[in-house]
């Protein structure tokens, strides 16, 4: 809440989270062009978050919302590069806050993991790359012991990541000591946006925002939009949500 009672902004407040999670994309200026938004995500698609990047997407987005939905005026001027856009009631039901602050960070992993990919070049350079592979490599092999060796890649291929699932993450089996731990909760989707550094990045911003305390901000999760300098907004219940 704000001090003078009235809720804080959602959207505002997670874009200021992320950018202390990740300060690169603020000294790159990404962030400038970063929009949230706590609302609906039924005019677009069945999630419970998602993030554009697209141009074309972006622009299909905006004009399919409301005419009176305040993130109309993203489209009257330059677009966002990013947009992430996280369903209130679907989060509000799973979780409240906690889980707004999940699936926005599960989104914001999308963002800097294209910002990785970019064709002008990697960040971090690829030898940290190479050091964080070899350093997997080793902890997988440790995990294996006497068993199948890790897969050869292990950055980008389907193949390894349906191999290495056992080892990363909490599964079926529930092995005792998955190497993100109950971090970076895998999806069912391998592919090129959900690689092995997708995960690796999802898993340092979940471990950071447990560290910063940001999971028990105690935050009111409010319908609301941000882009900075351009747009600074809570929603009002649309005609066509009324009934939420």
């Amino acid at each position: 809440m704000t001090k003078r009672g009235k809720p804080d902004n959602t959207a505002r407040r997670l874009h200021r989270i992320f950018a202390k999670l990740w300060p690169p994309l603020r000294m790159d200026g990404v962030m400038d062009s970063l929009a949230v938004i706590v609302d609906s995500t039924a005019q677009f698609v069945d999630a419970q978050g998602f993030c554009l990047s697209e141009r074309e997407e972006i622009a299909n987005y905006l004009r399919g919302l409301q005419e009176e939905h305040p993130a109309r005026r993203f489209a009257r001027a330059r677009s966002p590069t990013y947009i992430i856009v996280i369903d209130y009631l679907k989060t509000m039901k799973s979780g409240g806050w906690v889980e707004t602050l999940l699936t926005g960070l599960h989104e914001f992993a999308h963002v800097i993991r294209t910002e990785l990919s970019d064709s002008s070049g990697l960040y971090p350079q690829l030898g940290t790359l190479t050091t964080i592979s070899t350093y997997l490599e080793q902890r997988v092999d440790e995990a294996v012991r006497e068993n199948t060796p890790p897969p050869p890649r292990l950055l980008v291929s389907e193949q390894s990541m349906s191999d290495l699932d056992q080892f990363l993450f909490p599964t079926v089996q529930r092995r005792r000591n998955p190497l993100l731990g109950f971090w970076a909760t895998r999806t069912v989707q391998h592919d090129g946006s959900h690689d092995l550094l997708f995960y690796l990045v999802l898993y340092f911003l979940e471990r950071a925002a447990t560290d910063g305390g940001h999971f028990h901000d105690g935050v009111a999760v409010v319908r609301s939009i941000f882009l900075p300098r351009r747009a600074n907004a809570l929603i009002r219940i649309l005609r066509a949500n009324r009934r939420d």
